[in-house]
């Protein structure tokens, strides 16, 4: 009896805690749903009291509107690109484009070794060369025995020539008129714009002769003929143009060497050189344009010697 009565007090007690335990969990899940339910209800906290400083955002600007596309312009309205501006006295140019040895430049290759064109190109170059040194034979364009050469035709066909530029001399007992106004202080016109007949006029005062050509017409019509050869060969007056101003090119630069360093002495040893260089620009010039070559004309011929600018 006792050990029975013991089991069911013990059984009892084991029944006691699990209830017991039950109950308390059951307790503690009831306050967490309530705890939960009540903060949902609650209202927002209080705002707090200290002050806030608002920083506004930088602004992201807005893109700018695409530019509507220019009108097509229209036809023969079109400018044309702006120029590239040259200095008036840039006559220098740092490398060569042009020969710049005149002897070289009409003998190699030999003759034998070019076709026709070149061949007849040659053939004129040699004329050009020619007729500048016959022109102003003071001038040292090449070597004294190479220019003895190029000259001598334009020598021998010089030889009898009369000179259509220069009237006869005749003795009238005119007096030109220099010399009529150092005499009598009138003026040299005949006519006053051609309204009064002055003294000079009525006295038959000789005008002043005319001033000599660079180039005779006679040298000029010869050196038409190798033009025409060239012609003939199938090239045209660009490539004649062209082989032209290669031969004045490699003529000046001995001249323009020569005379660099006379400039800084006096005027009786720059000016003889000096003189040279004008005189064959001059008869190239006038040649050039009785040919007919300047709309033909090319890269001008600049220096292209060993002098620097500042020389």
């Amino acid at each position: 009896v006792l050990r029975f009565a013991f089991s069911a007090f013990l059984l009892s007690f084991v029944l006691g805690r699990v209830r017991a335990a039950l109950a308390a969990r059951s307790a503690r899940r009831r306050s967490s749903f309530n705890s939960f339910a009540a903060m949902g209800a609650q209202e927002a906290p209080p705002a707090s009291t200290e002050t806030v400083i608002d920083v506004p955002s930088t602004p992201v600007p807005a893109p700018a509107p695409a530019k509507p596309a220019p009108p097509p312009p229209q036809p023969g309205t079109v400018e044309p690109p702006p120029k590239k501006k040259k200095r008036v006295l840039d006559i220098f140019r740092k490398k060569a484009t042009r020969p710049v040895e005149l002897e070289e430049m009409l003998t190699v290759p030999p003759d034998s070794e070019l076709e026709a064109p070149a061949k007849a190109t040659r053939a004129f170059s040699v004329a050009v060369a020619g007729l500048l040194i016959a022109s102003v034979p003071e001038a040292a364009l090449c070597g004294p025995k190479f220019a003895q050469s190029l000259a001598a035709p334009w020598v021998d066909a010089r030889a009898g020539r009369v000179s259509t530029e220069e009237a006869p001399v005749t003795t009238t007992g005119d007096v030109d008129a220099k010399t009529w106004a150092q005499r009598t202080g009138e003026v040299m016109s005949h006519y006053d714009f051609g309204v009064r007949e002055t003294n000079a006029a009525k006295y038959h005062v000789r005008a002043d002769p005319p001033k000599k050509r660079a180039v005779a017409e006679e040298d000029v019509a010869l050196l038409k003929k190798e033009l025409d050869k060239l012609q003939g060969a199938g090239l045209g007056l660009d490539a004649a143009a062209n082989a032209f101003a290669d031969v004045v090119n490699a003529g000046l630069i001995p001249l323009v060497d020569a005379a660099v360093p006379s400039l800084k002495q006096g005027d009786a040893e720059s000016l003889p050189p000096l003189s040279n260089v004008v005189r064959v620009a001059a008869v190239a010039g006038l040649a050039f344009e009785e040919l007919g070559l300047v709309p033909f004309a090319g890269t001008p011929v600049v220096y292209e010697g060993r002098a620097s600018r500042s020389q």
